[in-house]
């Protein structure tokens, strides 16, 4: 059960870094959209690629999610309201790596 809320919420979380990286890179075309794309779609394809695919070793989501999550957590900091969502996320892919590792 906590593996398919750490899948659904890292699918959330990637698509948010997305969407809001493709804003913010639209708006800032004028200068300093490299930092825009690099974190928030760059974090976000990490955050998918964790999320969406099932990898065999639960570490490779696991550290695929964690920087993801921590370099669109880098560029939505003033929002508060992700870097929060984004610690949840790996959280749950901690708890998740966990139990998968201890599975016999």
């Amino acid at each position: 059960m906590r593996a398919t809320w750490a899948r659904r919420l890292g699918i959330v979380l990637g698509t948010l870094f997305w969407t809001v990286g493709v804003a913010e890179t639209l708006s800032h075309l004028d200068g300093g959209w490299p930092f825009w794309a690099g974190s928030l779609v760059g974090g976000g394809t990490l955050v998918l690629a964790g999320a969406l695919h099932r990898w065999p070793s639960p570490l490779i989501p696991l550290a695929l999610v964690s920087a993801g999550a921590m370099l669109g957590a880098n560029a939505t900091t003033w929002t508060g309201v992700l870097p929060a969502f984004a610690m949840l996320v790996v959280l749950l892919f901690v708890l998740d790596a966990g139990d998968r590792i201890d599975a016999p």
